[in-house]
């Protein structure tokens, strides 16, 4: 008897175990219905799918799905407290009920997102009984990678059928409790076995255009088949948008090289930008440039006034005087023929104002 009640303990704390792991199920069901659609939308469909029950009288398989559903994965373990989930639950919809009565629309819209998630779950709960335990673990934006694990201590003969898939890649390693390797591919019978199941969703499909980029997942499933009872989740449809730099614009970087989708733009280097004078106003002498259009440096011209006596030093003498930073030379004749020299240099190879240097790139993908 002694013996009978401790399989008995293992048998219900591995079904606990189990129950578990199939509530985060739900709350994949859940996530997508607020991640898809919004958290007004979960809350209509946690309501008007379990606030109908009397947490009084209804079982204790129901207290622990409503509870998944509405508080999260583990709030409706086994080992959880029966009555207060049930004061909890009863709670929470008579927060919740003039708000999800009024809005009944929502649990509609929502319910399409979580039938699989439900159907998920029971499925779940009907291999634990078999004692076959699924870990489920989706991860990445929009499921991109999906983690199943399958462990067994049934002595039975139920068979792992393999794997359904509908825009996964999924890669399968089965081992038995004594280290053998096991080929699934011969559907080998599910006994005191673990399996191991990696899945990454499909590449979606990226489109830009007029500065809006679009990602979109089309809808997928994996279904975990058995010769008992299959387990199957589905991963919705996903559309999403983001903005995007037009083809064409060029931009500055604090960076040595550009980013992928752009390419150096090579007329900007070590060059000035300058505003392409689009109405013609002769802002720029040149007019309107097109764009790209290179020049090369120019000097505006100007000239420099320069005092001097001209009493001093009659005849053959060399005149000296200084403008701003610039030295010349003059030499009066005695016909009173001013002749003038070249000043002496000043200045670097350039004028320029002060700068600081970044890398100019080209947008270049559609």
């Amino acid at each position: 008897m002694f013996k009978y009640s401790l399989l008995l303990l293992s048998f219900l704390s591995a079904i606990a175990s189990a129950n578990e792991s199939c509530d985060l199920l739900l709350q994949h069901g859940i996530t997508n219905i607020t991640r898809y659609q919004s958290a007004d939308h979960a809350v209509a469909y946690k309501w008007h799918k379990h606030c109908g029950l009397d947490f009084n009288t209804v079982s204790d398989s129901q207290v622990a799905r409503a509870s998944a559903t509405i508080f999260g994965y583990g709030s409706g373990s086994a080992g959880s407290n029966s009555n207060q989930q049930r004061t909890k639950l009863a709670k929470w919809c008579n927060e919740n009920q003039q708000f999800a009565e009024s809005r009944s629309d929502l649990f509609a819209e929502a319910e399409i997102l979580s039938v699989p998630a439900l159907s998920s779950w029971q499925q779940c709960i009907a291999m634990s009984r078999k004692q076959i335990n699924i870990g489920f673990l989706p991860n990445g934006d929009h499921n991109q990678f999906v983690h199943f694990e399958i462990d067994s201590s049934h002595d039975g003969n139920l068979k792992y059928l393999g794997l359904e898939k509908q825009n996964y890649e999924c890669t399968e390693r089965m081992v038995r409790t004594n280290g053998n390797k096991v080929d699934t591919n011969l559907q080998p019978e599910i006994t005191n076995s673990n399996i191991q199941i990696d899945c990454k969703r499909l590449a979606p499909e990226i489109t830009e255009s007029a500065g809006i980029g679009k990602i979109k997942y089309e809808a997928g499933y994996i279904s975990v088949n058995t010769s008992g009872p299959s387990f199957a989740i589905a991963f919705p449809k996903v559309v999403s948008t983001y903005y995007v730099t037009p083809p064409n614009s060029v931009l500055a970087f604090n960076s040595t090289r550009c980013p992928a989708g752009w390419s150096p733009y090579e007329p900007a280097f070590g060059r000035f930008v300058r505003g392409i004078d689009y109405k013609n106003q002769k802002i720029d002498p040149v007019g309107k440039r097109k764009p790209g259009d290179v020049r090369s440096d120019t000097l505006k011209s100007h000239s420099h006034s320069y005092e001097y006596d001209q009493n001093r030093h009659k005849g053959g003498h060399n005149r000296g005087g200084r403008a701003g930073n610039e030295r010349f030379s003059a030499f009066r004749t005695d016909s009173n023929e001013t002749q003038t020299s070249n000043t002496e240099k000043t200045g670097v190879t350039e004028t320029a104002p002060k700068s600081v240097a970044l890398l100019y790139c080209e947008r270049t993908i559609n």
